[in-house]
Order: C-alpha cells, then sequence, then structure tokens
C-alpha cells in the first residue's frame, strides 16, 4: 500500500492506494485495520477501473479480482471512504481514459447509485 499526506506536520494518512491485501493464497484482509482506517477517516483508493474485455497480463492476480471487489465493498460497508482509481496505463485492460469504467463497475455490484456530476458555480 501506498500512502499520500498532507501538511507539514501531518501524521495521519489522508489516503491508502493499492489496500487490495493480496497474499500468496488469495487474500489476507486485516479486517481491524479496516475499521481502525473507517474510524479515522481515511480515504482508500480502489483501483477497479478496467475495460471488460482485452488482453490479460497476469491470469492468477486476474482470478482474484472479483473477491477484491467484494473486498472493497465490504470496507465501504464498514465506513471506509473509497475512491475510485484507475492504475491507468498498468496493464493492456488499463488504458489512459479508463476511469469511468471502475465508477460503473463499483456502483453495478453495490447498493450506491452512481455518483450525480458536480453542479456548476456561477459566478
Amino acid at each position: 500500500m501506498a500512502s499520500t499526506q498532507h501538511g507539514r506536520n501531518s501524521r495521519q494518512a489522508q489516503g491508502l492506494e493499492h489496500a487490495s491485501f493480496f497474499s500468496a493464497d488469495g487474500f489476507d484482509v486485516d479486517w481491524a485495520l479496516i475499521d481502525a482506517i473507517a474510524t479515522a477517516g481515511t480515504h482508500v483508493g480502489a483501483i477497479e477501473a478496467m475495460l471488460s474485455a482485452g488482453t490479460v497480463r497476469n491470469p492468477a492476480v486476474f482470478a482474484k479480482l472479483e473477491q477484491r471487489s467484494r473486498n472493497f465493498l465490504r470496507m465501504h460497508a464498514a465506513g471506509v471512504r473509497l475512491v475510485c482509481c484507475s492504475d491507468s496505463g498498468a496493464a493492456p485492460r488499463k488504458p489512459h481514459g479508463v476511469l469511468p469504467t471502475g465508477i460503473t463497475h463499483t456502483s453495478a455490484r453495490s447498493a450506491c447509485p452512481p455518483p450525480t456530476p458536480w453542479p456548476r458555480q456561477h459566478r
């Protein structure tokens, strides 16, 4: 996992990326840590964006993605603030510009409606 911190004296991570908890046998999610992340209000980057078809570079990882999606939804149900991420350019099915597919992918698998666009501010 990678973390982001903002502010000169910040001691708390504001965001975590790649919080997938992959292990050799599948996943090893530390749900107590997930509860602490939720309590702290730390955002987790859910790297859900990808094309539905195309070349799969690593079939072993690809086979785990459905469970990873369920884990992200369980994190959200536990109170974790998810941010849709794409990891654009990391694989053939993750080209630049693929981010919107992650939003629809996550919305289709949860009770969360798709986000509404930000209203334009008029000056």
